[in-house]
């Protein structure tokens, strides 16, 4: 969740990424530079994202086309023209369903606006520092307090180092704010400059969520949304998992929609509630991506990802990723096993990490 640029070469500015986009989907760049709204280098692709104009395989594409890592004929394999221009056509403000972000040094309440950490579903989360502590915090926006007042109950009852702490919950300008402190960069941020890591991170990043998701369960919540964006790490301190707004009680009511982020839900979410154990394959489809650099699903709907965890048939990484050895691919594969009973919880998966994976490096989780 770092504020800085994720691209690794070429041109940063937003205006650049947008004219790509509009040549690709071949309509106007003024019109798409409404649609998307105030945005700057660091965001523009997930702002992309969080309008629906493209979807996060097409992000990751429109990344290394604007690094010049990538061909723009390659980018139009993945953007419908006609899709981005029917969600042009619609005409409905931006800000009636998402607000735009603030600028720069904006007040939110007693926060000073330092950056757009990125987009949730009620709004921008933006980068801040907490004006007693000195510490950088992230402010998730809501324009109501009931979403963010269930986020910070789960936050509190799940409370352990690896799970991000919660520093306030307060109100601003007729919004909700939710502050949560920021222990570092996302993994998602991460993986848009290095592509893939090397498996003895990786391994500290799994330790570090699965301590964090057996605290989760343990209070008697589903987490709902673990991905890379949602794994944060800095070069220091504990590996945490953030963004507890899909988080939802295990004996608790049905959602009415999905669960998660569609590439990386587990196949049993797409049609009844999930579980513990689809926290344990989601963490599993984010430790592919990190390894190997490209998620295991691809879809640009819920009935396209559905059949794509469906129809997998994982290789396992011992053969294809160097570094990593039979224990952890045989942990990691059986993580992702489609029947939820074949999953380890993230106790048992935790226990047998310790040795699958080798021991943990000098920042330790």
């Amino acid at each position: 969740m770092s504020p800085s640029s994720p691209f690794t070469a070429g041109p940063t500015r937003p205006g650049f990424v947008l004219e790509i986009v509009a040549r690709v989907a071949r309509v106007e760049p003024a019109a798409l530079a409404r649609a998307v709204g105030p945005t700057d280098a660091a965001t523009v692709i997930d702002t992309l994202v969080a309008r629906g104009i493209i979807d996060r395989v097409a992000a990751r594409a429109l990344t290394m086309v604007a690094a010049g890592e990538l061909d723009e004929r390659d980018l139009r394999q993945l953007i419908d023209p006609a899709a981005v221009r029917a969600r042009l056509a619609r005409g409905v403000p931006v800000a009636a369903t998402v607000p735009l972000p603030l600028p720069l040094n904006a007040k939110l309440g007693r926060y000073t606006v330092r950056g757009v950490l990125g987009h949730g579903r009620g709004g921008p989360v933006y980068r801040s520092v907490h004006p007693l502590l000195g510490v950088p915090v992230a402010i998730k926006v809501a324009a109501t307090a009931g979403p963010l007042r269930a986020e910070a109950a789960a936050l509190v009852a799940a409370a352990h180092r690896n799970v991000v702490r919660l520093c306030d919950l307060d109100e601003a300008g007729g919004q909700a704010l939710l502050v949560t402190d920021l222990g570092g960069e996302s993994l998602a941020r991460t993986l848009r400059r290095k592509h893939a890591l090397a498996p003895r991170r990786v391994f500290r990043l799994a330790r570090g969520v699965l301590a964090a998701l057996c605290a989760t369960h343990r209070a008697g919540f589903v987490h709902g949304d673990v991905k890379p964006g949602n794994v944060l790490a800095a070069r220091s301190g504990p590996i945490q998992l953030c963004d507890f707004g899909s988080a939802r009680r295990t004996a608790g009511p049905a959602p009415t929609v999905v669960e998660g982020t569609w590439p990386y839900a587990a196949p049993e979410c797409f049609d009844a509630p999930g579980s513990p154990k689809s926290d344990i394959y989601s963490l599993a489809h984010t430790l592919y991506h990190a390894l190997t650099g490209r998620p295991l699903v691809a879809g640009r709907d819920a009935a396209e990802c559905r059949a794509g965890h469906l129809a997998l048939d994982l290789d396992p990484l011992h053969w294809t990723v160097p570094g990593v050895g039979r224990a952890a691919s045989d942990l990691i594969r059986r993580m992702a096993a489609r029947d939820p009973d074949a999953r380890p919880s993230a106790r048992e998966a935790l226990a047998a990490a310790r040795t699958a994976f080798g021991p943990d490096d000098a920042t330790g989780d």
